[in-house]
């Protein structure tokens, strides 16, 4: 066995002895590995839209639907939203109602914004973390076996792979700290007929554009004498 094989396994017996003597408590974990969707432009809007109404129309007594007009003070997602499905559900050939008729089912939506306030960007490794890692073992090998004879191809390889892996890395969307629910729900008649809850990523400098706009607060002014 090589001294630098020898060196890693004993550096490795080390952390396993040291974590392992400080378990005093359950070692937390995180869910199994899975993605979630992040909204950064209106097409993406438009892609909900267009998935919406295709799990919507099925769950319609008739092709007929009352969309209600967004609030006053409704956020720029809820404006765009609102049209893109009027315009999804006329191409798909349903009779949408400009006023309720008290009979037809009405598709409601509500929004909510969540900011979490934990650091989430140190789960995704700085630019260029793995080749500047692969660099330094290559050194720490040659060092190690004194002489600095590791193969111009096993370096070509290893480093190529680490550059990889950081462009990868870098094209996957950054992290970011603000999420957005949105529920969706078909009513009629007092009851459900179609309820879907969709959680998305947003980026935290346009979670704006989710947010209802508050509406100004009447002043009460005192008068006396």
């Amino acid at each position: 066995m090589g001294l630098s094989r020898l060196v890693m396994l004993s550096i490795s017996l080390v952390l396993v002895v040291t974590v392992g003597g400080c378990a005093r408590i359950p070692q937390a974990s995180s869910p199994q590995y899975s993605t979630q969707l992040k909204m950064q432009a209106m097409h993406h809007w438009d892609l909900l839209a267009a998935d919406l109404v295709d799990q919507v129309i099925p769950a319609l007594p008739a092709a007929k639907v009352y969309l209600p007009p967004p609030p006053a003070n409704s956020a720029p997602f809820q404006l765009g939203f609102h049209e893109l499905m009027l315009t999804r559900f006329v191409n798909r050939g349903v009779v949408v109602l400009t006023a309720d008729d008290l009979q037809t089912p009405v598709l409601e939506y509500k929004l909510q914004t969540l900011r979490h306030r934990a650091d989430r960007g140190s789960q995704r490794p700085p630019p260029g973390l793995f080749t500047a890692l692969t660099g330094g073992l290559m050194v720490m090998r040659d060092a190690l076996e004194h002489g600095g004879h590791a193969g111009a191809v096993w370096k070509g390889v290893a480093l190529s792979g680490a550059v990889a892996a950081d462009v990868m890395w870098d094209a996957l969307p950054a992290p970011t700290d603000h999420e957005l629910l949105i529920t969706s729900s078909i009513v009629q008649g007092g009851q459900y007929l179609f309820r879907r809850s969709d959680l998305y990523y947003i980026n935290g400098a346009d979670s704006w554009h989710y947010r209802e706009h508050r509406q100004p607060q009447p002043k009460q002014i005192e008068i006396t004498g």
